[in-house]
């Protein structure tokens, strides 16, 4: 079946709302983390890290709503925030180094980019619902 247009967005939102409150974590680590004089590329690992935790526990319960088996969502879950790490990091040496961008403001322009790449990554393998029998779901 089909999901409707409704069901869509209203995931979009939910998933606005869990991006909003990792957006908020990394923001803090990152900035917290530069201000230390930490490398840029460090701080964003450490935002990362956390935020990923955070937002694997909160699209499993609250925006996809799956079920089955935690350890294999877990690994796609990292596969997707592993490509979206790479891209954020590729995107904040091309905002910072090459069009001397601060780093605060490359951060919020980078974010804007990796959260749609972020979101269809999570719905579509992490927590797709056409694989739910090889996950232990219900098919």
């Amino acid at each position: 079946m089909k999901p409707s247009p409704f069901n869509i967005l209203y995931q979009v939102a939910r998933f606005g709302v869990v991006g909003l409150m990792n957006v908020a974590i990394n923001a803090v680590i990152y900035m917290a983390l530069v201000y230390l004089g930490v490398h840029y590329i460090l701080a964003s690992a450490v935002g990362a890290i956390i935020g990923v935790l955070n937002s694997f526990v909160w699209s499993r319960l609250f925006v996809f709503k799956t079920q089955g088996k935690v350890a294999p969502q877990l690994v796609k879950t990292l596969m997707v925030y592993g490509a979206q790490i790479a891209i954020s990091w590729a995107g904040l040496i091309v905002l910072i180094e090459f069009f001397h961008i601060d780093p605060y403001s490359a951060y919020i322009l980078n974010v804007t980019i990796v959260t749609l790449i972020s979101f269809l990554g999570l719905k579509y393998f992490a927590f797709s619902t056409r694989n739910k029998a090889t996950e232990g779901g219900k098919p």
